[in-house]
């Protein structure tokens, strides 16, 4: 679950910091300015008429508390209607403070055309920070049409436009080898209240083999500015992608399906309801990124190594023994590492070369692929158990492993030195080998498959009984009972079944409890995220299903109507809303609060649906 989140008001989060530590940045601001700053402007919207408005801001963030002052360009083609209004945030995280200033001003333009707002400057340490100038594209302003614009808007009020949430791919290359890794990144990019999304189709990309990479469950919400237009930005899905043919290929796009909140715009109080009380109708909308061709080249043939075996990008390549000197029979192990980035978990390991008086087993393998970063990597071992079944001097022949680095373009053969094995000892040459040919697991697996036949067997006489005994009799009447009881149940469950509001209202309380003690499991997992999720879901799901409400309808206003209907008292229903409210601001907070918070959200949400439960 991921959600917007827009200005807010001097908020300013401590957490766990000593009182001691914030009263010396207090005191000493300069002594935290010993980081650079951070500026960037953005405006509301970048398409208007010349009666519309919008908003212009400007953001410095740093690791100080003592941020620089900002110097504006000059709004000559602007009437500013309000500001500079003034917002800040002060953040601790781990220990390490972070904050930022906002400076907006509502604008309304003075002529129609392509108005430029110039540079925000501000100077730092000797050094100058500049904004980029945004262009405002301003058309004439039609009554009639500005009139049927904002029917046609109260008329899709439940829709999303598509330039307040879309999806987009980012690709690190469009002209790649094969073989070589190539990340997409899939983000979605929105400026409304997004409660939920799921991923509707995976992108199958033939002629590619991919690989996820790890992301956090709760996705980090970044900000990005596009034309001028801040966005809230979320990392959905991110591929490393290894082309296996050569030519134009496509990257499927992704497809996702979000819920969102379109506001109300009725009773509006403040610029800030639609962030602490998300009334208004939940919609959904498929989203969809856009194809992604890529031109996927040959490998050169020019210096390729004969025991090249189409391994791609940087890696490090060892081969050792674990001994050098060894009596006969004595067992010697062999390890073959392979550590890089690249296409490693595709790439074969090379296979030694042991003379035949060496006995060579089957290789035990194991790999190690790390997910994490902006690059695939990891590492590959082989480990061979080698025993000599005569004295005498071996050498193994050196073992090379060849790869292609994409960023050099040329091949490369890493080799290892020749390892000389002194035998010792005296072969037995009566003695036979019956373990060649088996693998370790297999050696130690004989002598336990083996299962002996019992020669002799003990029979007992079964005593006569008689067919009608009185347990006999009393089992065959239970077996009726229950078969009865059996078939009353049946028919009582395919009512439930097939009445799916009665079936709703039944197990609402259930569900609801299950969700409550998931929450109470993620608060001693210390998972913020998953726990406010769960008490969230918990209430929503409650109301839904004893009210047989669906999910489109489910806003704060339809919600109180149908509880007012169910004689509810408006302290009840006033607690309700104002806790999913809270537990749904929270999820993305940058402090999620203590356990002990989190514990009394818990207690409350119980309270709250017991109280309910005699109503509904």
């Amino acid at each position: 679950m991921i959600k917007n989140f827009k200005f807010q008001k001097s908020n300013f989060k401590i957490g766990a910091i000593p009182v001691i530590l914030i009263s010396l940045i207090l005191v000493f601001p300069e002594l935290c300015l010993a980081q650079d700053v951070n500026i960037k402007a953005f405006v509301s919207k970048n398409k208007i008429n010349s009666e519309e408005r919008f908003e212009y801001s400007v953001e410095v963030s740093g690791k100080s508390t003592s941020l620089p002052d900002i110097k504006f360009a000059e709004l000559k083609d602007f009437f500013v209607l309000s500001g500079p209004n003034q917002s800040t945030n002060i953040q601790f995280v781990n220990g390490a403070m972070t904050s930022s200033k906002t400076l907006s001003f509502v604008l309304k333009p003075r002529k129609v055309g392509q108005l430029v707002i110039g540079k925000a400057t501000l100077e730092f340490k000797g050094t100058t920070y500049e904004t980029k100038p945004i262009t405002i594209n301003v058309t004439k302003a039609n009554p009639a049409a500005q009139k049927q614009q904002t029917q046609r808007n109260n008329q899709n009020n439940n829709q999303i436009s598509s330039d307040n949430i879309f999806l987009r791919s980012h690709i690190s290359k469009k002209k790649a080898f094969i073989g070589e890794q190539i990340v997409v990144e899939y983000k979605l990019y929105f400026k409304v209240n997004v409660r939920t999304y799921e991923l509707e189709s995976i992108p199958s990309n033939v002629g590619f083999w991919t690989e996820d990479f790890d992301l956090p469950q709760r996705p980090q919400i970044e900000s990005e500015v596009i034309n001028g237009v801040n966005y809230q930005v979320a990392t959905l899905k991110k591929v490393a992608a290894f082309a296996t043919r050569v030519g134009d290929l496509e990257l499927d796009p992704l497809i996702v399906n979000v819920e969102a909140v379109v506001a109300s715009r009725r009773n509006r109080r403040s610029l800030f309801d639609s962030f602490f009380e998300p009334s208004g109708r939940s919609v959904r909308k498929q989203l969809s990124s856009k194809k992604i061709k890529l031109k996927i080249s040959a490998l050169p043939e020019k210096n390729k190594p004969s025991d090249f075996a189409g391994a791609v990008g940087g890696f490090n390549f060892n081969v050792k023994a674990d001994k050098i000197s060894a009596e006969v029979n004595e067992a010697v192990t062999l390890k073959i590492d392979l550590s890089g980035a690249g296409n490693i978990k595709l790439t074969e390991l090379p296979v030694p070369e042991i003379p035949p008086d060496i006995e060579k087993y089957d290789p035990k393998l194991s790999s190690n692929i790390s997910k994490k970063g902006g690059i695939i990597s990891g590492t590959k071992n082989a480990e061979y158990l080698l025993i000599p079944r005569v004295p005498g001097t071996f050498k193994i022949k050196p073992i090379s492993f060849s790869y292609f680095d994409p960023v050099k373009k040329k091949y490369f053969t890493k080799t290892s030195g020749p390892l000389v094995l002194n035998v010792s000892g005296e072969a037995n040459p009566t003695a036979s080998s019956p373990m060649a040919g088996f693998s370790r697991k297999e050696v130690t697996m004989i002598g336990r498959d083996i299962r002996f036949i019992k020669e002799s067997t003990v029979f007992q006489k079964i005593s006569d009984r008689g067919y009608f005994s009185g347990t006999l009799i009393g089992g065959f009447i239970l077996s009726v009972f229950l078969f009865a009881g059996f078939l009353f149940y049946d028919d009582h469950r395919a009512k439930i079944d097939g009445n799916i509001a009665l079936k709703r209202n039944r197990y609402a309380g259930k569900l609801a409890a299950k969700f409550l003690s998931e929450a109470h499991k993620n608060i001693q997992m210390d998972d913020a995220n998953l726990f406010y999720k769960s008490v969230s879901a918990a209430l929503s799901k409650f109301v839904q299903d004893k009210l047989n409400i669906e999910l489109t309808d489910f806003n704060v206003k339809n919600v109180e109507t149908a509880l007012k209907k169910r004689q509810i008292t408006d302290d009840i229903i006033k607690d309700y809303t104002d806790l999913v409210s809270e537990c749904d601001f929270m999820q993305f907070a940058s402090n999620s609060g203590s356990q002990e918070e989190k514990q009394n959200i818990l207690e409350k949400a119980k309270v709250v649906i017991t109280k309910m439960e005699k109503y509904i």
